[in-house]
Order: structure tokens, then sequence, then C-alpha cells
């Protein structure tokens, strides 16, 4: 089985990868048929090649949203606010729960693991209050994660405001990882790692506006994933 770092994103310019745009297949039906706007970017890493159905969107930075929960777990274990994946991080009883829409199922005390398979927004905003911006632009600066700017004012950056990176950063990042070359403890990389597995594959961004209504928007980040990836051959 081929080796995959996988990502989704909006629009951009390619400005350092040569990309194959494989225009015999069709990715931009799972998207139709999802009723969402996006595009896919693989990175195979045992070939070292870029895949991609929209060389502009794998350039075009946005906010990282959700998949910002990997880099952020790593950061919460670093620097020590959490001491591994099983600590609970305790339920904010007056929580602003209309910022993220009706999740009555997240809206409780959990785990970083719970918290990070259940993409706990509010969970992650708590360990962003402990961390402090301060910590994460020396850590983002030096990993080279998106353009870090931080300056909203919200603990909730990765989400709201001008923080924002492209899928191909991201991807970048995701390798850097993978190959052990973060300023990261192993420890807490191998942590990261069985968290993130997923069917042995990953999950997938895509774009939404939060106005918009689309109660199957986090089912589709995955099955438009897998659908390419048995197009790919990458599994059955």
């Amino acid at each position: 089985m081929k080796s995959y770092v996988v990502r989704t994103a909006c629009i951009s310019i390619c400005y350092l990868f040569s990309f194959s745009v494989f225009s015999q297949l069709d990715w931009n039906r799972p998207f139709e048929d999802c009723g969402v706007r996006g595009s896919i970017t693989i990175y195979d890493y045992q070939q070292k090649k870029w895949l991609t159905n929209d060389i502009d969107d794998s350039q075009y930075a946005t906010l990282p949203a959700s998949t910002f929960k990997i880099v952020n777990t790593l950061i919460a274990l670093e620097t020590g606010v959490v001491e591994n994946d099983n600590e609970v991080i305790p339920w904010i009883d007056d929580y602003d729960t209309s910022k993220y829409g009706h999740r009555p199922n997240i809206y409780r005390s959990m785990s970083l693991k719970e918290a990070f398979k259940l993409s706990a927004g509010w969970a992650y905003v708590e360990l962003a209050k402990r961390i402090g911006k301060q910590r994460y632009k020396k850590i983002l600066t030096e990993i080279g994660y998106g353009n870090v700017n931080l300056s909203i004012d919200d603990p909730d950056f990765w989400n709201f405001g001008s923080f924002a990176i492209s899928p191909v950063n991201q991807i970048q990042v995701l390798v850097n990882i993978y190959e052990e070359t973060v300023p990261f403890s192993v420890g807490y990389i191998k942590i990261l790692k069985d968290m993130m597995v997923e069917k042995r594959t990953n999950i997938t961004r895509l774009i939404k506006d939060r106005s918009e209504d689309n109660p199957d928007f986090g089912s589709c980040r995955k099955e438009i994933t897998m659908e390419v990836f048995r197009e790919l051959g990458v599994v059955e």
C-alpha cells in the first residue's frame, strides 16, 4: 500500500513544487455529490510526488480551522498544559456554544484524545488560554506553520481572524512531524500519531461558510478522501 499525506483547500498559486493534475480522474465529482466547494491535495510520500485537482487551491492560505488540532495537540503536550492524551479537560458550564453550532455531544468534560477525535473546539480553546499566544508564535514560527498572524482578540485564532496556512504548507509540516524533525519530543509525536489513525488515512479540510447549513459536512470530509483514495488504488 502506498503512503499518502492528505489535505484539502481553497484557492492559490504554485511556487515550489511540480504538480501533476490527474485529468483522467474526476476529483471534483465527490465534492459536488456532498454539496461542498473545495479541492484535494495529496503528497505521495514514497514517490515524492504531489497530486491535486486544483493547483491554485493547493497554494492558497486560509484559516486552518479543525486541522489545527494536529499541531495544537503537540503544542499542548510540549508546553505541559496537559500531561498526556488521557488528561481530562473540564467542561466550562457558561461556555458560549453559539460560535460553533449545535453539537451537544461535545459539550462535556473529555480527555484530550476524545477532544481530538470529536474535534471539540471548546476544549482546544481552553488549552489555548493556558498556552498563550506568545508561546504559540514562537513554536509556529520555528516549525514554519502558516503566516503566524494571531492578532485577533480571541483565543480561537485558528477559526477566526487572519491566521492562515495553505494545504501545501500543512503537508510540509505533516511530513516534518512524520519524520520527527520538528522541535517536539518524540514521545509526544508518537502520542499524536496514534491519535491521528483513522483507517490508516487522514481527515480532509473543505471549504464551508459558517452561515451555510450542511449537516453532512463532517462526514463528507472523510467520504471524499476515501473516494479519491479508492480511485488512486490506495485503499480498496
